[in-house]
């Protein structure tokens, strides 16, 4: 009778942890219920909130809406933001719902990726006013040389702009702990292989301005002796006689 009497106590003690298990799981569905909805109401009023504010005009004026449609993604921004809202939400309920049901585990794993969303929103941000100030900036840049008539000042624009769109990806990026040693030494590279473009582009353009200079004020140098000063003539140096004037018909 022994086996009988093991199977029949597994059988009891199952019971009673499902008993005492049952409530909880009662709660967990009803908490989760009860968090989607809000989810989904505050999902539906960021949208609106950002349609009205004309979020979409400003993300389409930076570019993001085209950089987002050649990737396959045909939403609004607003829409997208929302979302990524919704899901933020989500994450924080789906670990109420482990974590009241005891799974702890789970519950740890969501909470890592909960804490790691505010990067992302960070992140986002950047690149968002990062690519308008580019563009502000380019826009300035553009203006102040073509009023200096410098030819190419749509091409200094453009390369002003890309360098600042490729500092905002490096800052989002260590923003999100994405390979931020790797991401350092790229930044610094590119930096120092622009200036010294930039450097040797300078030096042969202002080559003949920098000859003249040097020969100017380093190879003649004025003097104050000779500043202002009438020429002398030098001792023993002979000049040719002037010529007598010939005598005009007129006068004669």
């Amino acid at each position: 009778m022994e086996p009988f009497d093991d199977i029949e106590n597994t059988g009891i003690t199952f019971s009673r942890q499902f008993v005492g298990f049952f409530p909880r799981l009662i709660g967990a569905l009803l908490l989760l219920l009860i968090g989607w909805l809000i989810a989904r109401a505050v999902r539906w009023g960021v949208e609106k909130l950002l349609k009205t504010i004309r979020f979409d005009n400003l993300t389409a004026k930076v570019g993001i809406d085209t950089f987002l449609q050649k990737g396959g993604i045909q939403h609004s921004s607003s829409y997208l933001f929302a979302t990524m809202i919704y899901w933020i939400l989500m994450l924080i309920v789906f670990e109420a719902f482990f974590n009241s049901l005891g799974l702890e585990v789970i519950s740890g794993l969501l909470n890592d990726i909960i804490l790691y969303v505010p990067n992302i929103i960070v992140a986002t941000v950047i690149l968002i006013i990062g690519m308008y100030l580019a563009d502000f900036v380019r826009g300035l840049v553009v203006a102040a040389l073509r009023n200096a008539n410098i030819a190419q000042a749509g091409l200094i624009g453009l390369a002003v702009r890309v360098l600042m769109i490729f500092l905002v990806f490096a800052i989002a990026l260590s923003q999100l702990r994405i390979a931020q040693d790797i991401i350092t030494a790229v930044v610094t590279l590119v930096l120092g292989a622009f200036c010294l473009a930039l450097a040797i582009a300078f030096g042969f353009g202002a080559r003949d301005w920098a000859a003249d200079i040097v020969n100017r004020y380093v190879r003649n140098p004025p003097t104050d002796s000779t500043v202002g000063t009438p020429p002398t003539t030098r001792i023993g140096t002979s000049y040719p006689n002037p010529k007598p004037e010939q005598d005009s018909p007129e006068r004669g």
